[in-house]
């Protein structure tokens, strides 16, 4: 999705217009045990994806050099097709996803020529991030994805490192008791509280094709992981 000086849009009179929105719309994945996210969910047009994330389907209105402006679908949109509404707000963030690899060397990392085993060796495989530089946990919301991530990985835990990006870790890297207190650490030690997603480690079962949080369904994340 290219933002930068994009015709703006006016949420009052297009929001509720498939035509003028569909490429414009993306994904966002908050908290909905927070609080502060409880008037935004009452509002907007939303779904569950486990016991405290919900998915909000929002809309880039305007976005150049100095910023970006955006809108969330309202909860009583006049759009008909609501099913093509989410349909496309995931397919829009597929371009934005970066491999951990590219992540490292824009650190300045060196990586072997095998770049993949390098990543693999240190326990982080994707990271998921850029949907406007922002909100990168919204691809949580692309099943297609995790899939495919399943398929080359195998079983692999989702480490909530803010709204703006998940790191995938495979279910070799460590105990679950280890991820979780890593999570909770940099979460009160390095991420700001608007920032913060949840203090929590998820897994993917490919058999439902849903989500698994450690904290709230712990025996079933179990399975999925021994």
């Amino acid at each position: 999705m290219n933002n930068k000086n994009l015709e703006v849009l006016s949420a009052a009179n297009d929001i509720n217009n498939y035509d003028v929105i569909k490429e414009r719309l993306f994904c966002r994945v908050v908290n909905k045990t927070y609080k502060r996210n409880k008037e935004l969910l009452e509002k907007s047009l939303s779904e569950p994806l486990t016991e405290e994330l919900e998915v909000i389907y929002s809309v880039l209105l305007s976005g150049d050099e100095e910023g970006n402006f955006l809108t969330n679908v309202p909860k009583c949109t006049e759009i008909n097709d609501i099913s093509a509404l989410k349909e496309k707000a995931v397919k829009n963030q597929k371009a934005n996803i970066s491999p951990m690899a590219e992540i490292l060397m824009g650190f300045g990392h060196k990586l072997p020529e095998d770049e993949e085993v390098h990543v693999t060796d240190i326990g982080l495989n994707v990271l998921y991030t850029k949907i406007l530089d922002q909100f990168g946990a919204g691809a949580l919301a692309d099943k297609e994805l995790l899939r495919k991530t399943y398929e080359k990985i195998g079983q692999f835990y989702i480490l909530p490192s803010s709204i703006h990006e998940i790191i995938v870790v495979s279910a070799k890297a460590g105990e679950p008791n280890e991820m979780l207190n890593m999570v909770k650490e940099i979460n009160a030690t390095k991420v700001a509280d608007d920032d913060k997603l949840a203090d929590d480690v998820y897994t993917y079962d490919p058999k439902t094709d849903k989500i698994i949080s450690y904290t709230y369904n712990e025996e079933a994340f179990m399975e999925l992981i021994s």
